[in-house]
């Protein structure tokens, strides 16, 4: 099964992935140094994790390796591949598809965990208020693409119910062929030289980031693949897959 993992930055749904949504994967030059992709809310970077020592991580990116600091306020989660079955009620989720004439279908869905019973808001896109939709987000313009996030509180064979933070619930589609990732917690132990990590957080005057969330995603074919901003500061889907 192939695994796409959106993963949207911090201008947007969540923290990035490692790689840029059709882009081709490429290695870094070795000791080059780079600011991570930043914008006005917080900084992303994405890419080859080449060095772990105490509290600080050397991430290989696009343009080059960045430094990435945390502390006991970091997030640290791992994405893998997920089943049509992690979908349940009580899990939050985060989909992206078509609208069509009668309802939205999906093909790419991420779940993940309630933290203390909620879900996290996000605010990315610009749909309709308490739509839990995202008309237009991240497509390059598709009119009828859509993004849902929430809680999960019906399903009903490829029928899913999704409450999002505020507004009404709204009912998707996920048919058989929906690639789902699975996000769940972990600690920094699980942090290692060759994995595939996005962190977002804020950078200093020097390009270090001290990171709010550390996701470990899968690599794609040709290895660690590279998220960035999109058109107005709105964020990039970042794809990977195995």
């Amino acid at each position: 099964m192939r695994i796409t993992v959106f993963v949207f930055l911090v201008a947007g749904l969540a923290a990035a992935a490692c790689g840029s949504f059709g882009a081709s994967a490429s290695s870094s030059p070795a000791g080059a140094s780079s600011p991570a992709a930043s914008s006005g809310s917080g900084t992303t970077v994405a890419g080859q994790l080449v060095q772990v020592s105490g509290a600080k991580l050397v991430v290989s990116a696009q343009n080059g390796q960045v430094t990435v600091t945390f502390d006991r306020s970091t997030r640290f989660q791992r994405t893998d591949t997920g089943s049509l079955s992690d979908i349940t009620v009580g899990a939050c989720l985060i989909a992206s598809g078509a609208t069509g004439a009668a309802a939205v279908t999906v093909n790419v869905v991420q779940v993940s965990s309630a933290v203390n019973g909620a879900c996290a808001a996000g605010n990315a896109g610009s749909g309709g208020p308490g739509q839990g939709r995202f008309p237009n987000s991240g497509n390059g313009g598709a009119s009828n693409f859509t993004a849902v996030r929430g809680k999960v509180t019906a399903v009903s064979g490829g029928s899913v119910t999704v409450q999002p933070a505020s507004g009404a619930e709204v009912t998707i589609t996920v048919p058989a062929t929906a690639r789902v990732s699975k996000t769940q917690s972990i600690t920094s132990k699980q942090l290692a030289v060759g994995q595939c990590v996005a962190a977002s957080g804020q950078a200093d005057s020097s390009g270090t980031v001290k990171a709010r969330s550390v996701t470990i995603t899968a690599a794609g074919p040709n290895g660690c693949l590279f998220g960035g901003f999109g058109p107005r500061g709105r964020p990039t889907p970042v794809a990977t897959g195995v």
